[in-house]
């Protein structure tokens, strides 16, 4: 598990992208970040300044991230910290996306830990270390959902030899529709689908029992436009989540998926709203055709919040 200070640092750098639910444009989200991360010591330890992150050179622990000399150093280290691929694996991903225009640079983007658009070409994420945006730690939680990335649950191993017990095609056709996720930044279970190995219905249905995550079926569960505080379309686009309502959300916030989003997202999302994260998966075409929706209404719901704050601003508050 990542440490407090990488979920506290990235907690203050969404707070730049997104509102925080509950929260008006002139409510203090100093003061809310403080109550999130604790106390003054503690706070001063992460610091954003420019959306970077910042972590106290005292700090002893692997979570301190201590500066890397050299790439492969960089990638050993973000290997370790996953702890179930081979270094060769993390570097093969990030030759083909760890570029500007890659999953690594879009996710951090939207996670509000860049101070401007990805630059660098293909050493993007090493640029991103090097100039004190990223640590090791931050990238391997980056990587670690990442579309194209091998696919791991601690209960059930690698979604890979998962499939392979599921007898799901043959061992060669497996192997290569893995080759071909890394290659081109894609899920595993959506390459199988593509290739004809599996229906988007058993895709769905693997997904959700390799994942540990409920099924959505039916109507019942429809998007939350609302929901536009608590994740930006940005996020949403980064890491495939769509806010949803069903009526029996209670003290929590729903997201459908179309696998984990991993820690990255779900950690930092209850830590800045105070609310449990769920989640529901549907298979991949549903998934599209709803986050479609969603980023429309979001997109309109955004312009609302601004044109009433602009009439606001021109009654003088009135």
């Amino acid at each position: 598990m990542a440490s407090d200070q990488l979920w506290g640092g990235i907690v203050k750098a969404m707070t730049r992208k997104i509102e925080v639910p509950r929260m008006g444009a002139g409510d203090n989200i100093r003061s809310t970040i403080a109550d999130l991360e604790g106390d003054a010591e503690a706070r001063d330890k992460v610091r954003i300044p420019g959306g970077r992150r910042r972590v106290d050179p005292s700090e002893d622990a692997i979570a301190a991230a201590p500066s890397v000399a050299t790439r492969e150093e960089a990638i050993n280290r973000i290997a370790a910290q996953l702890g179930y691929v081979a270094p060769k694996v993390v570097d093969e991903y990030m030759a083909h996306h760890g570029g500007e225009a890659g999953v690594v640079a879009r996710r951090m983007a939207a996670l509000g830990l860049l101070p401007s658009p990805p630059t660098g070409g293909s050493s993007f994420w090493w640029n991103a270390i090097t100039e004190g945006h990223a640590d090791t730690e931050l990238m391997a939680e980056v990587l670690r959902s990442a579309p194209g990335m091998p696919q791991h649950r601690p209960v059930s191993g690698l979604l890979f030899d998962f499939l392979l017990d599921a007898e799901v095609g043959g061992y060669r056709e497996v192997k290569n529709a893995n080759e071909k996720a890394v290659r081109e930044g894609r899920r595993l279970l959506e390459v199988l689908v593509e290739d004809g190995t599996l229906t988007e219905a058993r895709a769905a249905d693997l997904g959700a029992e390799f994942f540990g995550l409920r099924r959505r079926r039916g109507k019942r569960w429809e998007i939350d436009a609302d929901a536009v505080g608590t994740l930006s379309v940005e996020l949403s686009k980064a890491f495939d989540a769509v806010p949803m309502k069903g009526g029996d959300e209670g003290d929590a916030t729903t997201l459908l998926v179309v696998d984990d989003p991993g820690p990255i997202l779900l950690e930092t999302l209850k830590r800045l709203t105070g609310r449990e994260v769920r989640l529901l998966l549907d298979t991949a075409t549903k998934f599209v055709e709803l986050q479609a929706a969603w980023t429309e209404a979001a997109i309109e719901a955004r312009s609302k919040v601004k044109r009433r704050s602009s009439s606001r601003a021109n009654t003088g508050g009135t």
